[in-house]
Parts: C-alpha cells; sequence; structure tokens
C-alpha cells in the first residue's frame, strides 16, 4: 500500500466536500433498520461519510492513515466522532467494538494476503449482527490493466490498485453469515465501476 506521505499529498490536494456518498445513503439505511450506536469508517479520508453518520445519531470511530485528511474531520469538531491515524494492515480494530462497519474505497490497495487478514480483523471488530460495507475498484474500471502488473488483477501505475470481482469479494466474505455483492456504476471523478459488498455477521 502507498505511505503516509502519499496520501498526505493526495488529500492535500483534494478540495473538501461534505456530501455523503450514495454507498454512504444507502449503508445509513440499513444500520438504521438494523438498530446499532458505534459505526468504523474505515479510511475515512477528509470526514464527509463520517460527518453524515454522526449527524444522523451514529457514534463514529473515523481512521485513515492520512494525519492530512483527519485534520479536517478533527476541525469539524463533531461530538460523535473520534479518530485514529492508522494503517489498516496493521492496526488492531479490537474485538466485538463496532456494530457497523463502513469501507468505501480504502481496501483495494492491498495483496491478496493483506486483504483477508484486514477482512477476518474487520470480522473479528464487529459485533453479533454487526454489518460491513465494502465498496473496491471493479475489473470493468477504465483503469483496470493500466501499469505494471504485480499480481492477479493488481497494477501499480501512480499507485497500486487491486481491482476486485464480483466472485472474489464473496469468497473474501465467506465467513459472514448473509452477503450481498453488487456491481455498480457511478461518476466519480469521471466514470468508476465498483464491486460492492455489504456482509452481516451472525446473531450471538
Amino acid at each position: 500500500m502507498q505511505d503516509k506521505s502519499f496520501w498526505n499529498a493526495n488529500w492535500a490536494a483534494w478540495e473538501e466536500d461534505f456530501n455523503p456518498s450514495p454507498f454512504a445513503q444507502k449503508a445509513l439505511k440499513l444500520m438504521t433498520v438494523k438498530g446499532g450506536h458505534d459505526v468504523l469508517d474505515l479510511g475515512c479520508g477528509k470526514g464527509r461519510n463520517s460527518l453524515f453518520f454522526a449527524s444522523n445519531g451514529f457514534n463514529v470511530t473515523a481512521m485513515d492513515i492520512s494525519d492530512e485528511a483527519l485534520g479536517v474531520v478533527d476541525r469539524l469538531k463533531h461530538p460523535k466522532i473520534t479518530t485514529v491515524c492508522a494503517d489498516v494492515s496493521k492496526q488492531d480494530l479490537g474485538i466485538e467494538k463496532y456494530d457497523a462497519v463502513f469501507a468505501c474505497l480504502s481496501l483495494h490497495y492491498f495483496n491478496d494476503t493483506v486483504t483477508r487478514q484486514i477482512i477476518d480483523k474487520i470480522y473479528k471488530a464487529l459485533r453479533a449482527g454487526g454489518i460491513f460495507f465494502i465498496r473496491c475498484k471493479s475489473v470493468k474500471d477504465r483503469f483496470y490493466g493500466i501499469g505494471e502488473q504485480i499480481a492477479p488483477d493488481m497494477f501499480f501505475d501512480d499507485l497500486i490498485r487491486h481491482f476486485f470481482r464480483p466472485e472474489y469479494m464473496r469468497e473474501i466474505l465467506s465467513d459472514f453469515e448473509n452477503v450481498a455483492v453488487s456491481e455498480t456504476e457511478e461518476d466519480y471523478f469521471g466514470p468508476c465501476a465498483f464491486v460492492d459488498g455489504i456482509a452481516l455477521k451472525a446473531s450471538a
């Protein structure tokens, strides 16, 4: 994965936008129906989705590797948001701490081994009945195949990208009780293709 300096430079160049992503809006509806209070926004960036969840009553842990991005989140001073500067591939997420984990475009930078390790940590961090929301770049995305191939469906150009297939998403989420996988196309700084996963941990 790219290091902190890369992401600090990346986020320093981005304008602040506090409109929630469509995936976050979808997640909120399911989180509200399911209930619970504590959400981990994994790879939160400048906090647009963290702010959205917090403004709708959830306690949010906003985690990102970039202290540049988290500085913006801290300036929001929302009482329901706590920031954590950490690399998810190395950070301990705890056991049964969250009712939902939201990872929008933050987990497609790792090889297969590390991706599976992170998913395992997320599974353990969720409480019984908790929901995991994950969105990653699809092999149908316009950037697929650009740069040097360094692993299956993984390329290095200006950064490392791991592109997902629906069957791969289902496989890495196989420990969850119920899994829904879908393919989505949206305009995100140009046309993009995603694979979305919504996974429910079994109730106690």
